[in-house]
């Protein structure tokens, strides 16, 4: 069940980390200058 646990916060983590991926590169789009 241990391993259950960690498999489901890994997903709930790397959703986060593509949510926050896909928002980065909306906002360089919208503001190129300040992502270099």
């Amino acid at each position: 069940m241990e391993d259950d646990s960690l498999m489901g916060e890994m997903h709930l983590v790397h959703a986060t980390y593509t949510y926050a991926n896909i928002f980065m590169m909306s906002c360089s789009f919208e503001a190129p200058s300040a992502f270099g």
